[in-house]
């Protein structure tokens, strides 16, 4: 059979082998189709990995006679931050001494209170604390760690601060 005897326009691709038509140029794009499902509450700013910031001072720091700065982690971004610290501060004489701590982060703190108590014995007396603090830092910043000792002789150790960038931060009471 000879292209002569076929009428033009008369077979069909069928008629081919595979890859002996070639493809035409591209049609125009069709409608657009509908919107997906809206994700779930909450998701709105959880578009990647947060940042954190993380510090630590193994010690023994010797707790200062007023309130003072022990320990500063410096936020090198603005941006929304839960922050933590913890610590753990030990009565080298014991005896009964009550001691101050704040976390804070621009105008934003916490403060918590204890009472290391003396046990007359070989055994030093000692407390964890545990502080956190929610802040919008507009800029670079720093956070700092205070405490009190009331010029009684404590050491503090094991002192660590982690602030944890977050995309969306509400702060109520609860």
């Amino acid at each position: 059979m000879t292209s002569l005897k076929v009428a033009n326009g008369s077979l069909l691709k069928s008629d081919f082998k595979t890859g002996q038509v070639p493809a035409g140029p591209a049609g125009p794009a069709g409608p657009a189709g509908p919107a997906g499902p809206a994700g779930p509450a909450g998701a709105a700013g959880a578009a990647g990995p947060s940042d954190a910031y993380a510090g630590f001072k193994n010690g023994p720091v010797a707790a200062p006679g007023s309130l003072s700065t022990i320990a500063t982690l410096n936020i090198p971004q603005a941006g929304k931050y839960v922050i933590f610290a913890k610590l753990w501060m030990f009565d080298n004489v014991n005896t009964s001494v009550l001691t101050d701590c704040t976390l804070v982060a621009g105008s934003d703190s916490d403060e918590t209170r204890t009472m290391l108590e003396g046990n007359s014995g070989i055994v030093v007396a000692g407390a964890a604390v545990v502080l956190n603090v929610v802040h919008e830092f507009a800029a670079a910043g720093a956070v700092a760690l205070n405490c009190n000792g009331f010029g009684v002789n404590i050491s503090i150790n094991n002192i660590k601060i982690t602030a944890i960038r977050v995309g969306n931060l509400t702060n109520s009471g609860i």
